[in-house]
């Protein structure tokens, strides 16, 4: 009976491998990991997970001293996408290709609680009077879901596409900008 009951299993263990493919090693995140964290050799380790489960954009290499870009989750293969290009560090490991960080200060509005990735809307506020006749809109959005990538207490800063930094950082200076958190 025993003997039986143990080629069972060996037959049922050896139908799931197949079912599921080949195995590779994969870097796996042992805890969540947070943007702006720095991956260290406790935050990941290296597990044979199948290939049809992860695909070809994970590593085997643990990618420790990469800054995290985006969250992970425990338990989560690591995807390279998810960590800032080697050799950035800081607020610029948080800021996408294509786009420009830019910092907006806090005002007497304040801004709403804000943490690193939340999303929030660019809006310029303009002085009572600027609309010309009042029949325009005192207020419009310059960007959306702008990516926080730092909090301070004298300032938020924001990644915003390149094409849209320019107006931005023009709306700053002028003091007319409001940051409004954006949900999902």
């Amino acid at each position: 009976v025993t003997g039986v009951t143990v080629a069972s299993l060996v037959a049922a263990a050896g139908d799931a491998r197949d079912r599921w493919g080949a195995t590779r090693p994969v870097a796996v995140a042992t805890r969540d990991l947070s943007p702006g964290e720095v991956v260290d050799r406790g935050a990941v380790e290296v597990r044979d997970l199948p290939s049809a489960m992860v695909g070809d954009a994970t590593t085997a290499e643990p990618p420790v001293g990469a800054v995290v870009r985006q969250p992970i989750l425990a338990g989560e293969p690591v995807a390279p996408s998810r960590l800032a290009p080697d050799g950035l560090t800081g607020v610029a490991a948080l800021v996408p290709a294509g786009e420009r960080a830019v910092a907006v200060a806090v005002g007497p509005a304040g801004v709403p609680p804000l943490a690193v990735g939340d999303q929030v809307d660019v809006v310029t506020v303009m002085p009572p009077g600027a609309t010309g006749d009042g029949g325009g809109d005192p207020a419009f959005t310059l960007v959306e879901r702008a990516t926080v990538v730092a909090v301070g207490e004298q300032a938020v800063t924001i990644a915003v596409p390149d094409s849209d930094a320019p107006r931005v950082a023009w709306a700053v200076a002028n003091g007319a900008v409001v940051l409004s958190l954006a949900g999902m």
